[in-house]
C-alpha cells in the first residue's frame, strides 16, 4: 500500500482521537477487544487492512520517538546549532508528549516506628 504524507496524517489524527490505543490512564487502555474494535473502525475509515493500519502506526511511532530523541540536541553541531526535526509527522503527534512524561510514584517502603532492638548472647 501507498503511503503518501497526507495519508499518514490522517491515520494519525484518527489514532489521536481513539486514546484508548495511546493513552495509559484511559480506563480502557488494557481491554484488548475494545482496542480491536477501534482498530478495525479505524481501518475501514481508512479503507484498508487493520494489519496494514497497525503496521503503519507502528512506524510512524518509531519514528515520532526517534525525532523526538533527537530533538533539541547539539551533539556533532555548533554550540548554537540545536536540531529541530523536519519529519512530516513530528507537530501532529505532538500529543503523544504527555504519554512520556514519568508517571508518580507509590511510596511502598513501611512507616513503621517499631524499634527492634537485637540482644546478642
Amino acid at each position: 500500500m501507498d503511503w503518501s504524507d497526507k495519508r499518514c496524517i490522517q491515520l494519525i489524527h484518527l489514532y489521536q482521537e481513539h486514546p484508548i490505543l495511546w493513552d495509559p490512564t484511559n480506563f480502557e487502555y488494557k481491554l484488548n477487544k475494545k482496542k480491536f474494535d477501534v482498530w478495525c473502525a479505524i481501518a475501514k475509515d481508512m479503507n484498508a487492512e487493520v494489519v496494514d493500519i497497525r503496521k503503519k502506526m507502528e512506524s510512524l511511532l518509531t519514528s515520532f520517538r526517534r525525532e523526538r530523541q533527537r530533538e533539541g540536541t547539539t551533539s556533532g553541531m555548533g554550540k548554537d546549532e540545536v536540531y529541530h526535526s523536519q519529519w512530516f509527522g513530528f507537530q501532529s503527534m505532538q500529543f503523544l508528549n504527555d504519554k512520556f512524561k514519568p508517571r508518580k510514584t507509590k511510596n511502598t517502603e513501611t512507616t513503621s516506628t517499631k524499634d527492634v532492638s537485637i540482644t546478642i548472647v
